[in-house]
């Protein structure tokens, strides 16, 4: 059972970090154009 929750858990970290990756590089784009533009 615990086991199911330990992955269960370890998911949902997963899922934020890559939302948080995702965030971070759109907001690195959008800076970048406002730079060159």
């Amino acid at each position: 059972m615990s086991e199911i929750i330990a992955m269960m858990v370890v998911a949902v970290a997963a899922s934020v970090v890559t939302v948080d990756a995702s965030v971070v590089t759109l907001a690195a784009v959008v800076v970048t154009e406002d730079r060159f533009s």
